[in-house]
């Protein structure tokens, strides 16, 4: 049985800390500098596309989702704990983001919980706990669905899911959450926001309720 947790993104650093070969391209070891704990960045082949993910520790697997526009950063003050407390840390960017592949298609729920389960199954692991942000939390959602006997644990973390008669609370106009429908419409977001990502992804972050927790030298990551 699946153990789902819905909780704020505020309990994220507690409530995962406690949860119960591949050859690196460009092989990078990163050693945090306060736990002295190190974990490697790995490029491989999943499904098709070349993907980029993170991974460091000995223990239980533990895979970390980001969402948007984040990538596996999102996730780094919370590895070392993960690594510090016996587990192993498998960390993605997600089709289309970071350093992963950028793909002309393949961006459905089904697709990126297929990417993430080849890559599981190509590092060896198979029950894994699944640790998900924002538009991680579908990928994930679709993960345990098609896959239940492999995931221990699943942790969603500040979105929606549908089929739980939420779906009114996604508010999609002018004044809403008007980026997915902008998102949606095909090639012309990439052709207005080219070579002004800073500013655009910039907005978001400032829209945030604690500023300060994006330092200019995240926005730049």
């Amino acid at each position: 049985m699946i153990t789902v947790f819905f909780l704020a993104f505020s309990l994220c650093c507690c409530s995962v800390a406690s949860l119960g070969f591949i050859l690196p391209t460009a092989g990078q070891n990163i050693i945090d500098n306060n736990e002295k704990i190190d974990y490697t960045h790995y490029k491989t082949t999943v499904n098709g596309i070349l993907m980029h993910y993170v991974m460091g520790g000995k223990g239980d697997p533990v895979v970390l989702l980001h969402g948007w526009p984040q990538t596996w950063y999102e996730w780094r003050n919370i590895i070392p704990q993960l690594i510090a407390n016996n587990y192993t840390v498998i960390a993605p960017d997600m089709r289309g983001l970071g350093d992963s592949e950028k793909t002309q298609t393949g961006y459905d729920k089904k697709t990126l919980a297929e990417d993430i389960y080849q890559l599981v199954k190509k590092l060896g692991f198979s029950k894994i706990n699944l640790v998900t942000h924002d538009w991680g939390g579908p990928v994930a959602y679709s993960y345990a669905a098609e896959h239940p006997k492999d995931v221990r644990k699943m942790i969603i973390l500040d979105t929606l899911l549908p089929g739980f008669e939420f779906e009114e609370a996604g508010d999609f106009s002018p004044n809403g959450i008007w980026h997915f429908s902008f998102h949606a419409v095909r090639d012309l977001p990439e052709k207005l926001i080219e070579g002004k990502e800073d500013l655009y992804l910039n907005w978001f972050y400032d829209w945030t309720y604690n500023q300060s927790a994006i330092t200019p030298e995240d926005r730049e990551e």
